[in-house]
């Protein structure tokens, strides 16, 4: 090989290094380049929501005079009448300025303050995301969580102390003569029973704590319900994994019983000592499972009865018992999110929720009872008891003599 092919060579191999040199360097760069400039890429269209087109349209379906879902439509959509709408909605505005009208700065009215409320009411009443219902209210997926949130707390923080408190000398007495109509005994303040609500997302960490029988990770719920299914009585956030003695051990019943109720019923001379055959009794008594302890306070029924008459009286008590199960189960039904599943992380807003959820239903029940704008009294609407024709009175005759032979079953011993 002479001279001249020996440096075309070379000169052609220094050019081929050189071109992926710089092919390398440019791709560096690119590569660099775009890390750098990423942030100026095209970003997704913001969404402009359009207050005043919901605000608009909210008013025609539900707010106007003439509005197109008036009167029992209103209520199966959200639950509650329009009347109680109204009550609710000036109570959250005068208390919290979010459920005010806003301004922006540029002078632009926010989200409508009525549809922030009627937003909140829906989705506890279907039991879906907030978020679902965001194209018709035109809210972010932020602001429609963020009404739901504040509806619930606020609800739970103003209604609280008046329709989940525990029954006065006044309501106790209208209690009794409630149950005595209905149910034929004296002394029955109410049922008593514990249900579950599923926490679709709970905490990994928190699995084996409320995780239930069924394998799904649910809160407790105990309460006392009357006839009118209105809850006298509520405790909330024990783990699924504890059963109805155990979430008795856990709560305030206890307390509320030996201490609230005997207060109580020192100033109902009137009522309390009542007679049951020849025999005297000084407590009110609520009606119970088969698993809860042997108290006087609780009435609970025969595992295995023998005699006719405790047949009578174990049909008795098992269909009085039924006043707390119907109360569950309007409860949930109306309130689907209570069946469908709680979606939230905090026990402190599953608390809320299941709060506002039980005086919702109160409100509907006081409205049902004894009228809108009227406070709820559960003798409202009774009928006497004498009523009843003479097999029934057979029946009834058992099972007060079974009442007041409480000495007979382990179940009914004095606490």
């Amino acid at each position: 090989m002479n001279t001249d092919s020996i440096i075309i060579a070379s000169t052609v191999i220094l050019l081929t290094n050189h071109y992926f040199v710089q092919n390398i360097v440019t791709s560096i760069r690119i590569s660099d380049d775009d890390k750098i400039d990423h942030r100026l890429l095209p970003r997704a269209k913001k969404t402009k929501y359009d207050h005043e087109r919901a605000r608009s349209a909210i008013q025609q379906d539900y707010l106007a005079a003439n509005a197109i879902f008036f009167g029992i439509q209103f209520k199966k959509t959200f639950r509650i009448s329009r009347q109680r709408f109204e009550i609710i909605f000036q109570a959250l505005s005068a208390k919290y300025s979010f459920f005010r009208e806003s301004v922006d700065a540029c002078g632009v009215r926010g989200a409508c303050p009525a549809g922030k409320m009627l937003i909140a009411l829906k989705t506890l009443a279907f039991g879906v995301s907030p978020e679902s219902y965001r194209d018709y209210y035109q809210m972010s997926p932020t602001l429609a969580r963020l009404c739901y949130d504040s509806f619930t707390a606020g609800i739970k923080r103003i209604y609280e102390s008046e329709y989940l408190r525990f029954p006065s000398v006044s309501d106790l007495k209208k209690i009794l003569r409630l149950h005595e109509s209905f149910h034929g005994c004296k002394g029955m303040m109410g049922s008593l029973d514990v249900m579950h609500v599923n926490w679709d997302q709970c905490k990994m960490v928190l699995h084996g704590q409320f995780q239930g029988r069924d394998g799904n990770r649910t809160v407790a719920l105990e309460a006392i319900s009357d006839y009118n299914m209105y809850y006298w009585h509520i405790s909330f956030g024990y783990p699924g994994s504890m059963n109805d003695l155990n979430v008795l051990n856990a709560s305030p019943l206890i307390q509320k019983l030996t201490d609230a109720l005997t207060i109580t019923e020192r100033h109902m001379m009137d009522i309390i000592p009542y007679q049951i055959e020849d025999q005297y009794f000084d407590k009110v008594y609520v009606l119970v499972d088969g698993i809860y302890p042997p108290w006087s306070r609780f009435v609970k029924t025969i595992q295995y009865p023998i005699t006719p008459i405790q047949t009578n009286f174990s049909g008795w008590q098992e269909s009085c018992r039924k006043d707390i199960e119907r109360s569950f189960g309007v409860l949930r039904k109306s309130f689907k999110v209570l069946r469908n599943g709680i979606e939230t992380q905090t026990l402190r807003k599953i608390c809320n929720i299941v709060c506002a959820c039980t005086i919702l239903h109160n409100m509907r029940v006081e409205e049902r009872v004894s009228g809108v704008g009227n406070a709820y009294s559960p003798d409202d609407g009774i009928y006497p008891y004498e009523d009843l024709d003479d097999g029934e009175h057979d029946a009834v005759s058992d099972i007060i003599l079974c009442i007041a032979n409480r000495h007979m079953f382990p179940s009914l011993n004095t606490w």
